[in-house]
């Protein structure tokens, strides 16, 4: 299966249905989609660019003790 999200029709339905792989494909792409339609200084858009950093961490094969630094104050 594939890693990718699916094809969203329409923006009216109050939840996305993603299961996991497609969740985390749909928000790694996000900001390359829409990032510069966004204003940097939004604070939904931080707290997205906040969850990228986590999850990337998070998700990674390996993590290394940098990468758990980095974790510990992103979260905070």
């Amino acid at each position: 299966m594939l890693s990718r999200p699916p094809v969203i029709l329409s923006l009216a339905v109050e939840m996305l249905s993603f299961d996991a792989s497609q969740s985390w494909c749909f928000t790694r792409l996000l900001s390359v989609a829409v990032g510069d339609l966004v204003p940097i200084d939004d604070s939904v858009w931080q707290l997205y660019l906040r969850l990228r950093i986590i999850m990337d961490i998070v998700l990674a094969p390996t993590v290394s003790d940098p990468d758990v630094e980095l974790l510990s104050v992103t979260i905070s």
